[in-house]
């Protein structure tokens, strides 16, 4: 049965209504009627951020997460909401404590997109986000994300972005340590230059790994050299191709795939302790079993700028060839 959303209270009242997770039901027809009614949804979902941003201890010491959280940045993403840009920039400015309970995961899969889809035309407030030394620099990576989006999206001047990335990554540099937030920012920087085609930009990436300012575990020159030796259009269309370096089009395909909608099947058969310690000399736990076969499933030979074999539609070289 369809659900009719007439007036901004009965907008209110279907998110309300599927703020928590029950019996792992996906609320696929109130979010088909949010998005069908933008009129009366769009400010709903935008008052739910701000209240957010004005109480988020409320929302972060909750013992049940309110999923309208989540529900309304997505939709808002798919409305191409901009209105909820200036908003999510506020929130990205929180402590790290808060964000991790209002997003988490989001925080580095989802966020970045977020703010490419909704974003309002103002380099200005993206590049403040970047450059706020009080963000947290994962908060900080989302606008770098975001950034590289909108030059693949023809948004933002690929050039202009890329010398940017320069002078920011620079700047950071001289006042950074080593194991510094500010390196954190300096990798994100050169993790999505790689994608934009760097070679502009090379030589001074190439100063900033020598100088110890890039985190190896993330990238290494190799992958520079790769993405240079490669046509720029082959480097733009593979990073807009993977889902990492696109706007957020498809809310509810993507929300029915988080686990919480996922119903367990049967429980694991459980080994006695006996006969368990027989099987694993270093007595790990049985639950650890999903993890090992993900991991053997990705130990083929894969390229490291190829997609991941886990699925998550990074880079092999960004997910678990690190």
């Amino acid at each position: 049965m369809t659900i009719e959303i007439r007036t901004q209270e009965e907008a209110q009242q279907v998110l309300h209504s599927i703020r928590y997770v029950e019996d792992y039901r996906f609320p696929q027809k109130e979010m088909e009627a949010l998005l069908a009614h933008p009129e009366q949804s769009v400010p709903i979902m935008l008052d739910k951020l701000k209240n957010v941003y004005q109480n988020p201890r409320k929302y972060a010491t909750k013992d049940h997460f309110d999923m309208g959280v989540a529900y309304s940045y997505y939709l808002l993403s798919q409305l191409r909401a901009t209105r909820a840009f200036p908003i999510m920039l506020d929130l990205l400015t929180l402590k790290y404590a808060v964000l991790d309970k209002i997003f988490g995961d989001d925080l580095t899969e989802a966020c970045g997109r977020v703010l490419a889809s909704t974003y309002d035309g103002d380099w200005e407030k993206l590049k403040s986000l970047m450059e706020n030394e009080k963000a947290y620099p994962f908060a900080r990576g989302c606008a770098t994300q975001a950034m590289e989006i909108l030059v693949l999206e023809g948004k933002l001047d690929r050039l202009e972005v890329l010398f940017y990335f320069e002078k920011l990554a620079n700047r950071l540099a001289k006042t950074s340590l080593p194991g510094s937030h500010q390196e954190v920012v300096i990798t994100e920087i050169v993790l999505h230059a790689e994608n934009l085609y760097p070679a502009e930009i090379s030589e001074t990436i190439y100063q900033l790994m020598d100088a110890g300012k890039v985190d190896e575990q993330m990238i290494v020159k190799e992958d520079i050299e790769d993405s240079i030796a490669r046509p720029m259009e082959k480097v733009l269309r593979d990073a807009h191709n993977n889902f990492t370096g696109q706007p957020l089009d498809d809310a509810i395909g993507e929300l029915k795939q988080w686990v919480c909608y996922v119903k367990p099947a049967a429980p694991l058969k459980v080994l006695s302790e006996s006969a368990y310690a027989d099987e694993n000399e270093e007595n790990e736990p049985l639950e650890w079993a999903p993890r090992v076969v993900k991991k053997q499933a990705v130990s083929q030979k894969v390229g490291r700028n190829e997609p991941c074999p886990c699925g998550s539609g990074k880079k092999y070289k960004k997910c678990c060839g690190t």
